[in-house]
């Protein structure tokens, strides 16, 4: 019979192992670590019928995790866009934690995962004109190692809303032309007769 303990006092029953035939024979028992036993852990196997206890100490460590992103490839200045999150890892394990959305070292948006998944919303005003790189950073979990991953995308000028108010004028006076726009559009105006 063979157990494993792990945790606070946890036993997980590997079953047991018939080995008969002649002195010398082995058996085998294949384990797969439960979930939340990371760190040390110790293999329990009991002889029958002799009780002799063997232990062999484990070290368990976290599943690997690996985070991706799916970002549209072209957003406008100002616009807010999706960034589509998931994180994986051997089955059963915990995919839980905060993911991050950064431009160098400057965070731009958190989000939590829900079942390895997680869409985080960010604001392209946050962004300058042309190709970034975004990095997506996974904190990983009890059990699950953090992981990385980096996008690219486009920022664009968006179209800005804006009216022009005038007054009709005789030729060779100084015209007055009113814009009114949103605050956050910034440029040159140009008027053309």
């Amino acid at each position: 019979k063979a157990t494993v303990e792990y945790g606070d006092n946890k036993t997980l029953d590997l079953g047991t192992q018939s080995v008969t035939g002649i002195a010398g024979a082995s058996g085998e028992f294949t384990l797969t670590a439960p979930v939340g036993a990371v760190g040390d852990a110790v293999v329990r196997v009991e002889v029958a019928p002799s009780g002799t206890v063997a232990t062999i100490p484990v070290s368990v460590t976290k599943a690997v995790g690996t985070v991706t992103a799916t970002a549209p490839a072209e957003v406008a200045k100002g616009e807010t866009f999706s960034l589509d999150v998931q994180a994986a890892a051997a089955a059963g394990a915990d995919l839980s934690g905060e993911v991050a959305v950064k431009e160098g070292s400057k965070t731009l948006a958190t989000a939590t995962l829900a079942n390895g998944a997680a869409t985080v919303e960010i604001s392209a005003s946050e962004l300058r004109l042309g190709q970034r790189t975004l990095t997506v950073e996974y904190a990983g979990s009890a059990n699950v190692t953090e992981d990385s991953t980096t996008g690219q995308v486009k920022v664009v000028k968006g179209e800005a809303d804006f009216a022009a108010t005038g007054s009709i004028t005789a030729y060779g006076a100084g015209a007055k032309i009113d814009i009114v726009a949103n605050e956050d559009v910034t440029g040159v105006v140009h008027v053309v007769n």
